[in-house]
């Protein structure tokens, strides 16, 4: 089967296609909306570490700071687990391929070679966001009442 495309066609074609291309189709944004994930209540999170095993995440609260600490390993992906002591965890492991991290997301065994990250928290009507494609400083805490 042969297809015919008249001069007409192909210059409306390569006039009215390539120009869409290059700008992007009309009426429709270029840049994609951040996720945002909602965790809770500030009241859910008691002191010390809440592991959020849904989320991928650790919110640690110390007093009126929360900061949140990412639960997949940066060498492939794979969700930690905690390795806890009482009500706080004393460090993570990966049970994919062994890496270990501390309770403050150093590494320490490989295969990682990167730490955890520590990710952005707002609040909004009371409510604890996560925003998981934002990382913050190590030092870095959401201040709560």
């Amino acid at each position: 089967m042969r297809l015919e495309l008249s001069r007409r066609k192909m210059c409306s074609v390569l006039i009215l296609g390539v120009p869409s291309l290059l700008i992007g189709c009309p009426g429709r944004e270029s840049t994609q909306e951040a996720r945002v994930v909602s965790l809770g209540a500030v009241s859910d999170f008691k002191e010390g570490d809440n592991i959020l095993t849904l989320n991928r995440v650790l919110v640690r609260r110390r007093g009126n700071a929360l900061s949140a600490l990412s639960l997949v390993c940066t060498h492939q992906n794979c969700l930690l687990r905690p390795l806890v002591q009482g009500t706080r965890a004393d460090g993570f492991d990966c049970p994919c391929h062994g890496s270990r991290f501390s309770s403050t997301g150093e590494v320490q065994v490989g295969p990682a070679k990167v730490r955890l990250p520590y990710l952005k928290l707002s609040l909004f009507e009371e409510k604890v966001l996560l925003h998981p494609e934002e990382e913050v400083s190590v030092e870095w805490s959401l201040s709560v009442s």
